[in-house]
């Protein structure tokens, strides 16, 4: 034998109201969050657009500024060299240095020594 629920019946006019409620709320709170979350996808992905096109500008100012840099270092660097004195010029080089001269071997070798004592 089956039994037979008793409590089985049609649901009031208010219950079906509420019933129909709950599902409207539910529909409309599942479509706001959707809306939300594509809302919040957008907006990442205009502040990505945003940060990647701020940090290429930052690069390519640290870039002009490095280069900027090394050409000042080696115009200084130029400029020092070209006080120097000798027999030769650091471009020039070569082996066999002047001995008379102020950097010759011998010399500074001389002046190390004169030093020490």
């Amino acid at each position: 034998r089956v039994a037979i629920p008793t409590n089985i019946g049609a649901t009031t006019p208010e219950e079906a109201i509420e019933n129909e409620q709950k599902m409207m709320l539910l529909k409309l709170t599942s479509q706001d969050s959707s809306d939300r979350t594509i809302l919040g996808g957008l907006e990442r992905a205009a502040l990505a657009q945003r940060s990647h096109g701020a940090t290429a500008e930052s690069h390519a100012l640290w870039k002009r500024q490095g280069f900027d840099d090394l050409s000042s270092g080696a115009m200084q660097w130029k400029f020092l060299l070209r006080q120097l004195k000798g027999s030769c010029t650091i471009w020039e080089g070569g082996s066999s240095l002047d001995e008379t001269s102020l950097f010759a071997k011998s010399r500074l070798i001389s002046s190390l020594l004169r030093k020490r004592k």
